[in-house]
């Protein structure tokens, strides 16, 4: 998010550039007074003869012309071909002839008047969509809107000016500076170009800036989020107990516990979290070094919300002990791939009768096909389970113990 200020300001200064095509012809250039603004271009085209379009010293007295600033081409004798092009940057007025000859003698000569372009202020307020700028004598501050928390989100930035239409950016959280150069327009518009995008339009806001402030995201507190927290929920689909904890410490390092269904263990994966601004905005980094881009707050139901590659999270505040999880890295797998416990009949429809490989107590949780618990209960050995008030379908059936876990698919019908 960081970045979006810098691809947005990356753009050039210039004026609203309008294009005129004079023509030369037989001892005449037409329109022969030309009056345009600064920043405008001018293209010569020969309508017949060999001509020139000189702007250097007078053809006639031998004097220089003195315009603010010289210009001069070679000349052509191709019918309908370009003479020469200018971009006239330089307010002032022009004099020019054709050096071709006695042409200038014979009334070939030309002027052109400049008239200045003040550059409008770039100072205001300016609305881009659902963004804003707020831009004063020395500080830019952009207000992009977060659609997932439903606000705005302020970044300063302190500039100086260089020269017109040039501004340098300072970035007080990189500690980098770079320049930009924006314009407004004829139409009173802020035009801004991205690196190898569209020209971006950003129009005066009709907002004051206290009614943007109003809209901005409220600031986190890390300390609330210091601690212990279980995931119940991703993307508004409720999460059974037990699978997914995460302990927050005090200098963003972070530890998360995954249950691993199938070998009855937690995976333990440590990360550091980094806020980059005080509105949630973070950087997760796991131990291998892959970096995610992430969004947490304390919403007002006092939860940890998250949003972690295109998924919402929620984890509500918990406690446990992180001793009494199992370590999938100190499990072995092979004793589970021996593992196998006999469910039967299948389908079945009032009763199931479980009967294990490897005697011992064990929890059996019951669970629907998205995972679900319905119900869970422990036994030793083998047990017999009540399904008949269970409706028609696919169920799973989680059966394990410390040492061993297997999961079996079960049909009732």
């Amino acid at each position: 998010m960081r970045f979006y200020l810098f691809f947005i300001l990356s753009s050039f200064f210039s004026f609203s550039q309008v294009t005129h095509t004079v023509n030369a012809g037989m001892f005449y250039y037409e329109p022969a007074n030309l009056i345009i603004n600064q920043g405008d271009v001018v293209v010569w085209i020969n309508d017949q003869g060999f001509h020139d379009v000189n702007g250097e010293v007078n053809s006639i007295t031998n004097e220089p012309f003195n315009n603010p600033e010289t210009f001069d081409s070679p000349a052509t004798g191709e019918v309908g071909a370009e003479i020469y092009t200018h971009t006239f940057n330089i307010s002032g007025f022009y004099n020019y002839d054709c050096s071709v000859g006695t042409h200038a003698e014979q009334g070939m000569v030309g002027t052109i008047t400049v008239n200045p372009v003040e550059e409008n202020s770039i100072e205001g307020i300016w609305s881009f969509g659902n963004d804003f700028l707020h831009i004063t004598e020395n500080e830019l501050t952009i207000f992009f809107y977060e659609d997932k928390l439903d606000c705005l989100i302020e970044i300063p930035y302190s500039y100086t000016s260089s020269e017109p239409g040039t501004i340098t950016l300072i970035d007080s959280y990189y500690g980098y500076t770079f320049d930009i150069e924006i314009f407004v327009d004829n139409n009173g518009d802020l035009n801004i170009l991205p690196p190898e995008e569209d020209v971006e339009i950003w129009s005066a806001s009709t907002l004051d800036i206290n009614s943007i402030t109003s809209m901005i995201c409220s600031q986190i507190d890390y300390n609330q989020m210091i601690g212990q927290w279980e995931l119940t929920s991703v993307n508004d689909v409720n999460l059974s107990e037990g699978l997914h904890y995460m302990e927050i410490f005090g200098d963003g390092t972070t530890i998360q516990y995954d249950y691993d269904v199938d070998n009855n263990c937690y995976e333990i994966t440590e990360l550091t979290v980094d806020f980059y601004n005080e509105f949630g905005e973070a950087i997760l980094t796991f131990e291998d070094g892959v970096e995610i881009d992430a969004i947490i707050i304390i919403n007002d139901s006092g939860e940890l919300a998250a949003w972690v590659n295109d998924q919402e999270e929620v984890w509500n505040s918990t406690s446990f002990d992180p001793l009494s999880f199992n370590d999938c890295s100190n499990v072995s797998l092979m004793d589970f791939e021996e593992f196998d416990a006999s469910i039967f009949p299948n389908p079945a429809k009032d009763n199931l009768l479980v009967e294990l490989s490897h005697p011992g107590e064990y929890e059996l949780i019951m669970m629907n096909i998205d995972g679900k618990k319905i119900f869970d209960g422990n036994f030793k050995d083998a047990c017999n389970v009540d399904v008949s008030f269970l409706s028609n379908g696919v169920y799973l059936v989680h059966i394990f113990n410390s040492e061993r876990s297997i999961i079996k698919t079960i049909y009732l019908e």
